[in-house]
Order: structure tokens, then sequence, then C-alpha cells
């Protein structure tokens, strides 16, 4: 089912309508169901108009996606070899320390 998008203006006229010719008219009106409409009204008394804004972000190309998956993969292998680099560090130390003090 795709996602209706409604615009911040278009979420004003609808609650304004609401508030004119009451919530359940505005609902049948505008075809939106009631806890859609109560939960922008929530929102609008509580943030404003900036809270009727929409807070979904567009989806990035898939390529995007791809990189970015990619990336997080290549850090976890170098945060992993940045890693054993220390420890082998430590080791090599410990093994080649003197046991007497000059």
């Amino acid at each position: 089912m795709k996602r209706s998008k409604y615009t911040k203006e278009k979420k004003l006229e609808i609650l304004q309508y609401g508030q004119d010719h009451g919530s359940t008219e505005a609902c049948r009106h505008y075809g939106v169901s009631g806890s859609l409409f109560y939960r922008w009204r929530n929102l609008y008394e509580s943030k404003g108009l900036e809270g009727l804004e929409n807070r979904y972000k567009p989806r990035q190309d898939g390529r995007v996606t791809e990189l970015e998956i990619e990336n997080s993969r290549l850090k976890k292998i170098i945060a992993e070899q940045a890693l054993e680099l220390d420890l082998a560090k430590e080791v090599i130390k410990k093994k080649y320390q003197p046991k007497w003090k000059s």
C-alpha cells in the first residue's frame, strides 16, 4: 500500500476544517483516519507548524546504500586489524623485555 504524503499546508487545512465542522466530518471529507487527525492536532498544538512537517526522509539511490554498507564493513575490518596490531605489539613488548635491569 502506497503511503500518502500530505504537505503541512494540507494538514493545516484539514485541521482548520475540523475546527469549523468537527473532527468526524473533517475525517470523512478528506478521507483520513481519526487517529491520524488527532495525531496531527496534538503535534500542531505542541509544536506549531513545525510539528506538521513530514518526518520521513526520501529514499536514497540504491547505489548509495550499497556503498554505505560496504563502507561500514571496511571500517569494521580496519578496526579489527588495528586491534590485532595493538595486541601483537603488547605481546612482542612482553616477550622481549629484559629480565634484569642494569
